[in-house]
């Protein structure tokens, strides 16, 4: 039986229901990643398909400029570097 907030009950829940809320947690991440990239590809296509006048256009573009080199500056800024490392066989080849 599901149960909403108000303590209502609803009917059973199928085969394929039960089996996504079982999968929720694994098919969380994958779900907002595709969001998150349509979003980015919308808001991106946005300035370019739609008849803005020049200033409202311009404003569109540079805020998304702004918005996206701010992004990427604070994204890129508080991971660490790239370390790129050779396998452990590379490192000590012909030692047993």
């Amino acid at each position: 039986m599901l149960y909403t907030a108000d303590g209502s009950t609803h009917q059973e829940l199928s085969a394929s229901q039960r089996g996504l809320v079982r999968l929720q947690h694994w098919l969380l991440f994958p779900v907002l990643f595709v969001a998150r990239v349509s979003w980015c590809i919308q808001s991106l296509a946005f300035p370019f398909t739609h008849t803005l006048g020049f200033s409202k256009h311009a404003v569109e573009v540079l805020t998304l400029a702004a918005h996206y080199a701010w992004l990427l500056t604070a994204s890129f800024s508080l991971l660490p570097p790239l370390k790129v490392r050779a396998p452990m066989s590379l490192k000590v080849a012909g030692r047993h």
